[in-house]
C-alpha cells in the first residue's frame, strides 16, 4: 500500500472495509471507501446505500458531493480544494486526503 504511512494502513485495515486496498490511490478516489470509513464513526449519518463503488466519473462526483454535504452538516474541518483532483489523484491528493481523515478521526 504505497504512499500511506504504516500507522494509517493499520488503521484502515482495522476498519474491516468491504473492499481491499490493493491500490489506495484508486480505492479511495471514488469516495465510496471514504464514506465507509466515516460510516464506522457516524453510523446514523452515513447511509452506504446512497454511495456507489463504480468507476464512472459521474458516480464519483455524486459520492463526493454527498460526502461534502456530510462534512458541512457535521461541521467537520475537512479541506477539499478540488474534487476532480481527488478523483484523478493529482499530486497524490487522494493519499493526502486519507491522511487528513486519519488525523481527524
Amino acid at each position: 500500500m504505497s504512499g500511506l504511512p504504516r500507522e494509517v494502513i493499520k488503521w484502515v485495515q482495522s476498519l474491516d472495509l468491504s473492499y481491499s486496498l490493493k491500490n489506495p490511490k484508486r480505492a479511495f478516489n471514488n469516495g465510496f471507501l471514504i464514506a465507509e470509513v466515516f460510516s464506522r464513526y457516524f453510523p446514523a449519518d452515513i447511509q452506504m446505500h446512497s454511495f456507489d463503488f463504480g468507476e464512472n466519473i459521474n458516480k464519483k462526483r455524486d459520492n463526493w458531493k454527498l460526502l461534502m454535504e456530510f462534512f458541512k452538516r457535521r461541521g467537520l474541518p475537512i479541506i477539499i480544494k478540488d474534487v476532480d483532483s481527488l478523483i484523478n489523484n493529482e499530486n497524490n491528493s487522494t493519499i493526502e486526503f486519507v491522511k487528513q481523515v486519519y488525523t481527524l478521526l
